[in-house]
């Protein structure tokens, strides 16, 4: 992979494609390829894709192994600025939906649209539940002695082998973030569309009604019969990928 340093960190991502740039935000505990594999061949031929391994996650390094998603818009901007990237679509799962919504709010010059999958831009019960399991200090590591090796393999150049502390980052970070105001949510006013499937349970549907009263180009899609995940290989990925790119291709 490529990379850019950008002061202490040293960013990796792939650069694939031509035409009008879209940069890909994984989630959280993911990396940039592998979380939209699917993405990727679908795009090439008419985008530029851009899927960085953000700040403590996947083959970026940093000697500072802390990380919000505020920071983490930073980077992807500053990561623009090293690609001589003006204005940017932003396609973001799950986290990364999250981290597209501070580009929009922090940065909004910068971005021309919006793609969340997956997230709302809300903290609630069912993010927080799911992650207490993977609490380092009281998770069953029998149980999940697949999940620890994963972790510390594929993220190793980013925690350095304290995959404990990547996880306990990981927690904190959900457990706060995002945590968007009515007046910040206004100020995204490039269009905004929210991809999600109707059994992921990290969706609300007063999260959903929030995003509509307060941005003025939104637009919501439902999957039925789909989970967290509904852009990847074996579940909805070609109707995502065509959704994404006609929604871009309006703006």
């Amino acid at each position: 992979m490529p990379n850019r340093v950008i002061g202490n960190l040293n960013m990796c991502y792939e650069d694939i494609g031509s035409g009008d740039p879209v940069i890909f935000l994984h989630g959280s505990l993911a990396k940039g390829l592998s979380t939209f594999a699917a993405q990727i061949q679908a795009f090439e031929h008419s985008n530029r894709g851009i899927y960085p391994d953000m700040r403590g996650h996947g083959n970026t390094s940093c000697p500072d192994p802390c990380w919000t998603p505020k920071q983490l818009a930073d980077d992807v901007v500053a990561l623009m600025d090293e690609l001589k990237i003006p204005r940017a679509h932003v396609v973001g799962h799950s986290m990364g939906g999250d981290v597209a919504m501070y580009c929009a709010i922090n940065h909004t010059s910068r971005i021309r649209s919006v793609t969340s999958i997956s997230s709302a831009g809300a903290v609630n019960e069912s993010v927080t539940e799911y992650l207490k399991r993977l609490d380092p200090r009281s998770m069953d590591r029998i149980k999940f002695r697949s999940f620890i090796e994963t972790i510390q393999k594929e993220h190793f150049a980013a925690h350095g082998g304290d995959w404990q502390a990547f996880l306990s980052q990981t927690i904190s970070n959900c457990d706060t973030y995002p945590d968007f105001s009515e007046e910040e949510l206004r100020k995204i006013t490039m269009p905004f569309m929210l991809i999600y499937g109707s059994r992921d349970a990290m969706i609300k549907p007063h999260e959903i009604q929030r995003l509509a009263e307060n941005i003025e180009n939104f637009t919501v899609n439902v999957f039925e019969g789909v989970g967290h995940f509904p852009h990847v290989f074996g579940q909805r990925y070609a109707e995502v990928n065509q959704l994404i790119k006609d929604f871009i291709g309006a703006w």
